[in-house]
């Protein structure tokens, strides 16, 4: 396609549109180099009717000479002598042979009833005198505006230059001008020989003269030193006048000023030339080609061609204003536009046949998914419902089609509040809910919303899922209160190890609770005596028994809120604490009716530990158990040890219980941690079974080894971040 339009010019009207954009926002060197001289009103008006003598404008060259001008071109035919003062003309041509560096243009008249045209020169005189000849032959295109002129034009054997040219040769050749060489005169095989574009530009500013002004001697000869000269009318009725494509609001261009812009261009050695129409087709098609395949590949493709054709517009204006080569790309733009539609139909057409494709087979997957599907059109009316659907909500697909959603299914939030399906929060997240049946069966529920979208990318309706969880929620019901039936046996369980530790000592609590109230009876006793007496002496012993009394019964509190705090039941909280406080009231707690023991404990707890996240009851538990369990391994032993130490490892703090007891045989070690196993007498064998399920439930595992120098060593490590299930 891209081939025919450009083989056959079909796109030319389109190329010369985008000719005109590239050609009005060229910008042109400074004009210094060409002036025009006008034959206009106040010309007309000062010198009298036209045409006017030879001899004016014999002066006119005569003052351009003076002035230095680089060479005069007459866009006026002088094809007739001067009847009225046939002198005149020798003046003329004597100016002419003086001056030297004179165009005059020449062109082919087309004769009727078949005769051959003739060529129309000026006066033999002025030939003689060695005027310089050059076409004028301009191009209209098919819109009625100029934008070429032939390179060379004339009938045969003649070949004359085109006027501007011819004119450049003459300045050039007599050195009053310099140019590196007349690109007009260059040939090329890719580029078309015949034609030239001209390089309108409307930054073009060319210094406009009068002819009278100038005949009369009131310009500057500076303003025409140096200068390539165009002398043309302008005058209404008088001069031809072109549309180009700088004619703003269909006013036309002077002839005069049209040459004027393709002598500035020559004179800075820039000529716009076309492509052969081989070659310019042959680059067309390749492009088009290429950009049909990228828009084929691509899944943005009004993008890509729109980028394709931006990039072939701008490189067809960069060729033309940079290198001069005009690359028409109307063919393949009209190619490329035309693909796309083409395709895009195509596509559409694919893409329809895919959807139907699509739906078809989301009928058969909706009949056997296994949630219940709702669809519902754009109007609230059902359209569709599953065969799940159908059973869960007691309608048959043929009773529920085509009435609105709200008659067939009624839903309740956990609240018993109605729930609105259109409420635009089902379409992010499923909710959960209460159904009621039509036979009136109440069923939980996750319900979730999707937009349905037609062919056009809009809103055409809505899909309802109903996933029903009745079974998973009497199910989860019964977990939940079996679980919370196991923790509370687990408190149970826990709270009767520590009943069973402390039973253990229960004789040592005795005496050490014992021990402060006997004294606080002794100082009782004494402060009874001391308070009948009046003297100093007895009542500074006074305020001292009862200072002692208040101490030895804080002392006794002390134990007794220990033990409370250790006995507590079904308080089970997990939170910051600082461990090196609960291990030092649990070694206060475990260590109780061991002071006659001569037992040396060591306590090296790490001071740089953070507060712990943990069940401070529990872990208590935990550490009375390691060092009761500690305290009776050693109590036969030589030496008697026991160390408790704590250390940060990585994100996690480490306490170990290390004694020098006897240790830990293999067949104990093998069965150390199961409940009901115990080698002491009248033990339970529960102590470290619940410490392990603590230390574990806190996301930590409780260890047991033989020490380096005998005896055994438990450590147990606990998280420094610990995710708590809600």
């Amino acid at each position: 396609m891209t081939g025919l339009l450009a083989a056959f010019g079909l796109s030319s009207r389109l190329d010369n549109r985008i000719y005109d954009l590239v050609a009005r926002a060229w910008t042109p060197p400074e004009v210094t180099d060409v002036a025009i001289v006008t034959i206009d009103e106040p010309s007309l008006f000062e010198l009298g009717r036209f045409p006017w003598s030879r001899r004016l404008h014999a002066r006119l060259i005569d003052q351009l000479a003076e002035a230095g001008a680089a060479g005069v071109a007459f866009d006026i035919i002088f094809t007739e002598p001067d009847w009225e003062d046939l002198a005149g003309d020798q003046v003329f041509a004597d100016s002419v042979a003086s001056f030297g560096r004179v165009v005059m243009p020449v062109f082919s008249d087309v004769r009727i009833s078949g005769q051959p045209p003739e060529e129309i020169r000026p006066l033999p005189r002025l030939i003689d005198a060695g005027v310089g000849l050059g076409h004028v032959e301009l191009v209209v295109d098919e819109d009625g505006i100029v934008r070429r002129v032939r390179r060379f034009s004339g009938l045969p054997p003649a070949r004359h230059p085109y006027f501007g040219s011819a004119l450049l040769d003459r300045a050039v050749g007599a050195d009053a001008f310099e140019v590196e060489n007349d690109p007009l005169y260059e040939r090329s095989v890719l580029l078309d020989d015949e034609w030239a574009f001209i390089p309108y530009s409307a930054r073009n500013r060319f210094d406009h003269m009068t002819f009278a002004d100038v005949v009369q001697g009131r310009i500057s000869p500076e303003r025409l030193r140096g200068k390539l000269v165009l002398v043309g009318a302008t005058a209404s009725g008088l001069g031809s006048t072109f549309s180009t494509p700088l004619s703003d609001n269909g006013v036309p261009m002077p002839g005069i000023v049209l040459h004027a812009h393709m002598l500035h261009a020559l004179s800075h050695d820039i000529i716009w030339r076309e492509l052969q129409r081989p070659v310019a087709v042959a680059a067309l098609v390749l492009f088009a080609a290429g950009l049909a395949t990228l828009i084929l590949r691509s899944r943005k493709r009004f993008f890509v061609a729109l980028a394709g054709l931006g990039a072939l517009l701008a490189f067809s204006a960069a060729c033309l204003q940079l290198f001069g080569i005009w690359i028409p790309p109307g063919a393949a733009m009209i190619s490329t536009i035309a693909a796309l539609i083409g395709w895009s139909i195509i596509v559409r057409q694919v893409e329809r046949a895919a959807v139907r494709a699509e739906r078809e087979r989301a009928a058969v997957t909706l009949r056997a998914i296994a949630d219940a599907v709702i669809t519902v059109g754009a109007d609230g009316r059902v359209d569709y419902l599953n065969p799940t659907a159908a059973m869960l909500t007691g309608w048959s697909n043929d009773a529920a089609c085509g009435r609105l959603l709200v008659e067939i299914i009624r839903l309740r939030c956990e609240n018993d509040e109605p729930i609105n399906l259109g409420d635009s929060e089902l379409d992010r997240q499923r909710v959960r809910a209460r159904l009621r049946s039509r036979d009136g069966t109440m069923h939980e529920i996750l319900v979730s919303r999707g937009q349905i979208f037609d062919e056009r990318g809009l809103p055409s309706g809505h899909v309802i899922v109903l996933h029903d969880i009745t079974e998973q929620e009497e199910a989860r019901r019964l977990f939940e209160g079996s679980e919370i039936r196991r923790r509370q046996l687990e408190r149970e369980l826990q709270h009767a190890g520590r009943l069973s530790a402390v039973g253990q000592v229960s004789a040592s609590i005795a005496h050490e609770v014992n021990q402060p109230l006997t004294a606080l009876t002794t100082y009782a006793s004494v402060a009874r005596r001391l308070v009948t007496r009046d003297d100093p002496a007895s009542q500074a012993r006074l305020l001292e028994a009862v200072r002692k009394m208040v101490q030895q019964a804080e002392r006794a509190a002390l134990v007794i809120r220990r033990l409370r705090r250790f006995f507590e039941k079904d308080r089970e909280e997990v939170g910051l604490h600082d461990l090196t406080e609960v291990v030092d009231e649990a070694l206060e707690l475990a260590l109780i009716g061991a002071n006659g023991l001569d037992i040396h404990v060591k306590v090296d707890l790490d001071r740089k530990v953070p507060p712990v996240p943990f069940d401070r009851i529990q872990i208590q538990q935990v550490i009375v158990n390691l060092v009761r369990n500690a305290v009776e391994a050693v109590a036969g032993c030589n030496p008697r040890e026991i160390e408790i130490a704590s250390r940060l490892r990585g994100g996690d703090v480490e306490v170990r219980v290390a004694d020098t007891g006897s240790g830990i045989s293999p067949e104990i070690a093998a069965i150390l941690f199961e409940p009901f196993n115990s080698s002491k007498p009248g033990g339970m064998g529960l102590g470290l079974s619940i410490s392990r399920s603590i230390i574990e439930a806190h996301g930590g595992e409780l260890r047991a080894r033989p020490g380096e120098q005998g005896g055994a060593v438990f450590t147990f490590n606990l998280p420094l971040q610990v995710k708590v299930d809600a």
